[in-house]
């Protein structure tokens, strides 16, 4: 399923022109961002459906895996159970990729473009995955098969024949979408 997943998701992008924005710093940066909204769902007295919360997660899981093959990591074996809270579950995911941003922080686009795999990068990229599986567990949910749902989403949000090489249509539908969202993202 994961292979799956991965292919899709590289199509995707390919079919939208996308891989010219995808480079470790960017996306590394998308990772933090996607990471953060996630965790704003567990601000104590935020209301959160299951579908907000599969859809953030199905987020999380699709830029984690473009970034792990962007900059040529592998995914980690041996998940250890946590006995974390949730809340600092999430923290700690925030942390660990804020560590992984940091390494691509003062790179240029240029620079982030040219980037050869480092053992240091491998070494930072594996916590925040750990974090992401052990938490998507702890909440008892399938990253990939949220990764799916929202691939599926993303598939109506931003069609190929619209978005292929025109970013100013891409922001406009992004607008739109936020302003009008579906009622459900399946």
């Amino acid at each position: 399923m994961l292979e799956k997943l991965l292919k899709e998701l590289h199509e995707f992008v390919e079919e939208r022109l996308w891989h010219v924005h995808h480079h470790p710093k960017n996306l590394v940066g998308a990772l933090l961002v996607e990471i953060t909204e996630l965790a704003e769902h567990f601000i104590p007295e935020t209301p959160i459906s299951k579908e907000e919360l599969l859809c953030e997660i199905g987020d999380v899981n699709n830029i984690l895996l473009l970034t792990k093959d962007n900059l040529q990591v592998s995914i980690p074996e041996n998940t250890p159970p946590s006995n974390l809270f949730i809340t600092s579950q999430v923290l700690d995911l925030i942390r660990k990729a804020g560590l992984l941003y940091d390494h691509f922080l003062w790179m240029t686009d240029e620079e982030s473009r040219s980037y050869q795999p480092v053992e240091e990068v491998s070494a930072l990229y594996a916590p925040v995955y750990r974090a992401f599986i052990t938490l998507t567990a702890t909440l008892g949910i399938d990253p990939i098969a949220a990764g799916f749902q929202k691939l599926s989403l993303h598939r109506k949000k931003y069609p190929k024949e619209l978005i292929a090489g025109n970013l100013n249509a891409y922001y406009e539908r992004k607008k739109a979408w936020r302003k009008n969202p579906p009622e459900s993202f399946s």
